[in-house]
């Protein structure tokens, strides 16, 4: 069985000039989130560069988010965030 998931790419000074900001990118243990014009963010996937996703997390209510994800091996991944107002997709990179 194969699922195929469409994992659109954007430049990463697209997200830097959004209202959530990644950091630090690349990361070892913790990925943190910050929404400047805060929404309430709705979910939060990271995908794997097979398009499996590997990560996810509902209903995030602060403005400012951290992620543990230390269960991740060494490599790239996407991450997607849905807000009320858009949704980013970003690469990041597990060290």
């Amino acid at each position: 069985d194969y699922a195929y998931y469409e994992v659109p790419i954007i430049n990463i000074s697209n997200v830097e000039k959004s209202d959530i900001h990644l950091f630090p990118n690349p990361f070892h243990e913790v990925l943190n989130f910050q929404f400047s014009n805060y929404s309430n963010c709705q979910k939060i996937e990271i995908f794997d560069i097979f398009g499996n996703i590997v990560f996810k997390k509902e209903d995030v209510l602060s403005e400012y988010t951290h992620l543990n994800l230390s269960m991740l091996t060494a490599g790239f991944y996407y991450i997607k965030i849905y807000s009320d107002l858009q949704i980013i997709t970003s690469k990041i990179i597990k060290l």
